[in-house]
């Protein structure tokens, strides 16, 4: 699974399906961020000796695509949320 990194894509993309009714299903990872981590950034990365995937790397393509679902009113799913702080961003309660 591939993240749309691209935000002009995204915004195309969100476009078409507020239009369309379809559903974007988004795998949300940052490939910059991301790039050559195994498992998430944390006490256990560090224990195995694993380069680990920070927490922004989800965290800002969910930020991203929420401020695209103010302006494009379309079904949006995220495939898996790895972050607490991502949960956050979805239900600040």
């Amino acid at each position: 699974i591939k993240t749309v990194q691209d935000p002009q894509v995204m915004s195309r993309i969100m476009s078409f399906a507020a239009q369309s009714g379809s559903l974007i299903m988004q795998h949300a990872e940052d490939n910059i961020l991301s790039q050559g981590g195994l498992i998430n950034e944390g006490e256990i990365s560090t224990r195995l000796g694993l380069k680990g995937i920070p927490f922004l790397a989800e965290k800002i393509i969910v930020e991203r695509d929420l401020s695209f679902l103010e302006e494009y009113f379309c079904r949006y799913h995220i495939a898996q949320i790895s972050s607490k702080k991502t949960v956050t961003l979805l239900h600040p309660d």
